[in-house]
């Protein structure tokens, strides 16, 4: 039995629901007088906050057991696009590649594919009909960075160096802006410098 308030048992349906666009959002539509920036702000926070945590990462795993969808499967599909090789589209009959028909191909083959085009070539002289099959597969390219980038093997993250006038400069802004405001950028300065926090609290 999930021990959150009302208004943070509301906020956590309004994320499971999948109908608003923002966290913040869906943190106004819970009834807490917010909105904009400083909705996102307190949503944000509130996610950080451990029993919330606890209780939408519960959430996340009944949907996860409801729907089937697990991190494990999510992968296997990537699997399948990032490794898919064309030439298990065809099998060798008396020495010749021959296509395969789409229902008895491979099952990692028939889940890389995003669509066919059948068509069919009637010739009365030989009274044979002739069937091609044009396939369209899912991007490889992206399927082998979305596995890249979950192994770690990309580093995306942008370190900028911050010296003392710009910091100085960071400071004056903070001191005029409302507090949601200054809260929000000195957020947003420490994940891009993480010793900005000491900096700036300096």
């Amino acid at each position: 039995m999930s021990n959150l308030s009302p208004s943070q048992q509301k906020f956590l349906n309004n994320l499971m629901s999948g109908n608003y666009r923002t966290q913040g959002q869906a943190y106004s539509a819970a009834g807490y007088q917010a909105v904009g920036h400083t909705a996102e702000t307190n949503a944000c926070n509130l996610l950080k906050n451990a029993k919330f945590r606890r209780a939408y990462e519960n959430a996340l795993s009944e949907l996860a057991k409801k729907t089937g969808i697990t991190k494990e499967r999510v992968l296997e599909e990537e699997r399948r696009l990032a490794y898919m090789d064309p030439g298990d589209l065809f099998e060798i009959k008396s020495g010749q590649w021959t296509p395969i028909p789409p229902p008895e191909l491979p099952e990692d083959v028939r889940r890389a594919i995003s669509s066919i085009d059948i068509t069919e070539n009637y010739f009365p002289q030989l009274n044979k009909v002739e069937t091609k099959y044009k396939y369209k597969f899912w991007d490889k390219g992206r399927a082998l960075e979305r596995v890249s980038r979950h192994l770690g093997l990309y580093d995306d993250k942008i370190t900028i160096g911050i010296d003392d006038k710009l910091l100085e400069f960071f400071r004056a802004v903070i001191a005029i802006l409302p507090n949601s405001y200054a809260v929000e950028l000195k957020g947003k300065l420490i994940k891009l410098h993480p010793g900005a926090q000491k900096l700036l609290s300096a």
